[in-house]
């Protein structure tokens, strides 16, 4: 009898241990299975540089914001938060990005302040960040996400290549990591000075912003500093709930501390089950 028989002939004699090995068998694929599902699409938000949190308008579209958050809102949270980064985000809609993006998924493209890159982004991969020169001259520049990077220009460097947004063209200044998957503190895949982004791509000088980020230059924001932020917006806004915290450094950390758990416990799931399933075929055999 060849060796297949043989084990079949074992286990049907003994059906707990082929029970006991095929019940380890199954617990190793699933919690190998989710343990890979939580390395590939349940990675955290990209969290912020210096435990920033971040406000967001919930007035829709940038084309049809009626209120939301404004410009006034940075000089109001930066004269109340001197020691702080204030930062401004205005998502864009392009509908011509040269080299075209072979994709499904549009990339994001934003226009940002330089307050809003170092509250933000912190350090870049490649290249240098968007400053206050870029911002006082509406300078045609750019950063892209590595991933976003790699699909217009390659493996190598794409600083100083040239894309075309709306028939607008910007250089390739700055490279920075994107962010690990979909959600509100996501971080856009094209960013440009919010100044450009309103002077070459929106045509207009509309006050209204997509988002508000708070950051400290050191360490993370105080929790008076992120109550007094959310009390100043409620006053300026006459209390309309036109905006929503959506990002904050303390929830990105209980995010990843609740992940890396998860992460854990799949783990010895995993190594369980192929113990389990090792003490199911050893003592089939040895019983022989």
């Amino acid at each position: 009898m060849g060796l297949p028989g043989s084990a079949i002939a074992v286990f049907r004699r003994h059906p707990l241990r082929l029970g006991l090995a095929l019940l380890g068998l199954l617990l190793a694929a699933g919690a190998g299975a989710s343990l890979v599902a939580t390395w590939t699409c349940c990675e955290p938000r990209q969290p912020a540089a210096s435990g920033a949190i971040e406000f967001q308008s919930l007035a829709g579209s940038e084309r049809e914001l009626a209120w939301g958050l404004e410009q006034r809102d940075l000089a109001l949270l930066r004269a109340a938060l001197p020691g702080a980064r204030v930062g401004g985000m205005r998502l864009l809609q392009v509908r011509e990005l040269v080299p075209p993006v072979d994709a499904q998924v549009a990339p994001v493209v934003a226009g940002v302040d330089p307050q809003w890159i170092e509250a933000r982004l912190g350090e870049l991969l490649r290249g240098r960040a968007l400053d206050e020169q870029d911002e006082r001259d509406a300078a045609a520049v750019c950063l892209l996400s590595r991933t976003l990077a790699e699909t217009l220009f390659g493996p190598g460097s794409p600083i100083g290549q040239h894309l075309r947004l709306d028939g607008s063209w910007f250089t390739v200044v700055g490279v920075f990591a994107p962010a690990a998957a979909s959600g509100a503190g996501d971080l856009p895949d094209l960013l440009v000075p919010l100044s450009a982004a309103l002077a070459r791509l929106v045509g207009s000088e509309l006050p209204q912003l997509s988002s508000v980020v708070v950051g400290a230059p050191r360490g993370a924001l105080d929790a008076a500093q992120r109550e007094l932020a959310s009390r100043l917006l409620e006053r300026a806004h006459d209390s309309r709930r036109d905006w929503s915290l959506v990002a904050s450094s303390a929830s990105n950390r209980r995010e990843r501390s609740l992940l890396v758990a998860l992460r854990g416990c799949l783990g010895l799931l995993f190594f369980g089950g192929l113990v389990l399933a090792g003490l199911g075929f050893e003592s089939g055999y040895s019983s022989r």
